[in-house]
């Protein structure tokens, strides 16, 4: 796909959500989506770093660099050269640069804030730049009724501060209060910024990398996509899912699809984690977005039991968690999230357990790492299993610790230096690995998915070795 290509890149339509609002849905051209498709690739219309990422990452594209030019006057905005800096000048940091030259970030309003907090009062104020640059008229800070009501895709990805715009407000006590914002700013543009972040308090997306299995840890910044948050859905078993990437100076969300989706079907990705418990994601959602969650799964779940107390006798809770999700390592032949969900057994409900699925996880982490290496093979295919039940089938996170698990077998074949049953077990993984990693695609700078050249470098190093 060209940079051209990727840039226009949109795969649905855009109706009336009977909910109120508007979805995506697969267009009803006759074809069945694919795993894996770009179902839209949009820039974002502003970002700003999460602020341990400060003078460590462009301002501008959000790259990481060794070296990072600081604004002269300011001395509060980085980037990788002098065309970052002149595209951010461009964008907002002209209507900035005296700002935070007059020490914002050193304000006490600004550094008693939480993390979250200072990204997005960076956020609102870049987003505030822009108004000021390119949309100084809209600073009434409404939208007409008519601009919500836009479904063409075409025109609002062609128009971010319009599709912003068009976003649905929070209703009032919905929206948290306004984070910090440098004192002076005219009353009327404060009312502006009001209506803004009634907006995108629950519309922006965190940039972060999957592949790093920790997404705190993975998070690099704060964007607002405006199409992205105007057309996709919330769904605790979603059928797509949000991937960022770093190209051709601009920051971009990639939509990808993680299922086979048929003609008129939504399209939909998750807000939050899915493998958070019932009751924690549909507080949050009601919280953050207004909503209590109906989705499919969380009508299933709706029906089990809470998963608390202590998991009993694990090593057999995950024999028999592998044998009911995991029977086999052929990824394509495995049964949806929905499907394992509905016919969970009741003895295994309690793999929802928020401590049973942290513990799993560490466990097989040490023993990959460390051994006994037959036992990281059981607890990583738990996991496996885990996820199967937690996420959907290709979500990229099953197939990086798939990965994790290829390389405690080429661990353990290194370890043994004999030909053994880790030599079948490492390659049938590595096949379960790159099936997952080839439709999760690859994040940020990756021109090619990281975990898939991964793949590849132990498997030659097998053949090379022991074939």
């Amino acid at each position: 796909m060209t940079s051209v290509e990727r840039m226009n890149a949109t795969k649905f339509d855009l109706v009336p959500d009977p909910r109120g609002g508007a979805m995506a849905i697969a267009p009803r051209t006759g074809r069945i989506i694919q795993p894996g498709e770009v179902l839209l690739r949009t820039a974002a219309l502003t970002t700003s770093l999460v602020p341990k990422w400060k003078g460590k990452r462009c301002d501008w594209c959000c790259r990481r660099r060794e070296e990072l030019k600081a604004c002269s006057r300011c001395k509060n905005a980085f980037y990788c050269d002098s065309d970052c800096q002149a595209i951010s000048w461009k964008s907002h940091h002209r209507k900035l640069c005296g700002i935070l030259a007059k020490g914002f970030h050193f304000s006490a309003s600004y550094l008693g804030q939480s993390t979250e907090q200072k990204t997005n009062s960076d956020l609102l104020l870049n987003l505030y730049g822009s108004l000021l640059l390119h949309d100084e008229g809209r600073l009434s800070g409404k939208a007409s009724e008519s601009q919500r009501e836009i479904l063409d895709v075409e025109l609002l990805q062609e128009n971010a501060l319009m599709c912003f715009w068009a976003l649905g407000p929070l209703q009032l006590g919905q929206s948290r209060p306004s984070p910090a914002l440098p004192k002076g700013l005219p009353s009327g543009h404060l009312a502006t910024l009001n209506a803004a972040w009634s907006r995108f308090d629950n519309n922006n997306f965190v940039l972060h990398n999957i592949s790093s299995l920790e997404p705190e840890a993975g998070a690099y910044a704060h964007g607002i996509f405006p199409l992205a948050s105007r057309c996709f859905n919330h769904s605790c078993v979603p059928n797509a899912w949000p991937a960022f990437m770093l190209q051709d100076k601009t920051a971009w969300i990639e939509i990808r699809a993680l299922d086979f989706i048929k003609e008129g079907q939504e399209i939909t990705i998750p807000y939050l984690d899915p493998a958070l418990p019932l009751i924690e994601r549909r507080n949050r959602l009601q919280q953050a977005y207004g909503f209590i969650c109906d989705c499919p799964r969380c009508m299933i779940e709706g029906r089990m039991a809470h998963p608390s107390g202590p998991v009993p006798n694990e090593s057999l809770l995950q024999e028999e968690l592998i044998s009911y999700a995991l029977p086999q390592l052929r990824i394509h032949d495995l049964r949806t999230t929905l499907e394992l969900l509905k016919s969970l057994p009741r003895h295994l409900w309690s793999i929802r357990n928020p401590d049973f699925i942290k513990h799993l996880t560490e466990t097989f982490e040490n023993q990959s790492h460390d051994g006994p290496y037959e036992d990281a093979w059981r607890s990583g295919k738990a996991l496996l299993a885990l996820c199967l039940i937690l996420y959907p089938r290709y979500h990229p996170l099953t197939g990086y610790y798939a990965l994790e698990l290829g390389k405690a077998c080429w661990n353990a074949q290194v370890a043994e230096n004999t030909e053994s049953h880790w030599l079948q077990r490492l390659a049938s993984i590595l096949d379960f690995a790159e099936s997952s990693l080839q439709v999760a695609g690859a994040e940020e700078e990756d021109e090619i998915a990281s975990g898939i050249l991964t793949v590849q470098k132990i498997r030659s190093l097998m053949e090379s070795k022991y074939i």
